[in-house]
């Protein structure tokens, strides 16, 4: 937050000069994603662990399941079938925390609020254009 203030206050003087700014963005920009992977990492970590023991779990029990099914008993194929779907189902789970629909939900509320102060300036402007003239 800090950096991100600082950046924004050599701003306000007047020109934005390219040798102080963009040594500052580079770092701040490699900061943040250093935070953000030691945060979703261990995440990443547990969801893959997690989903990698319910598939095996879920294996066992579909293998025991399938030593019934080979005579075609319909009591085994019944109690085989929820189990497939629920693998595919397991399978399915994202092991990252972020997909491309989360952070494009997040960039899109980023670019909101700077959008919001241009339109607002924009309509100051238009309304004192008409007041003054």
């Amino acid at each position: 937050t800090g950096a991100v203030a600082s950046l924004s206050i050599m701003w306000l003087g007047g020109a934005v000069d390219p040798w102080t700014t963009i040594p500052g963005a580079v770092l701040l920009l490699g900061a943040v994603c250093y935070l953000s992977l030691t945060v979703l990492w261990p995440v990443h970590r547990v969801l893959r662990d997690a989903r990698q023991a319910e598939l095996r779990r879920l294996q066992v029990r579909i293998d025991a399941c399938g030593d019934a099914s080979q005579t075609l008993d319909p009591d085994a194929l019944a109690a085989l079938a929820p189990l497939l779907v629920y693998r595919s189902e397991i399978s399915g789970v994202r092991e990252w925390p972020l997909d491309l629909g989360v952070l494009t939900r997040f960039g899109l509320y980023l670019f909101i609020v700077p959008m919001t102060w241009v339109g607002a300036a924009l309509i100051e402007y238009v309304v004192g254009f008409f007041i003054e003239g």
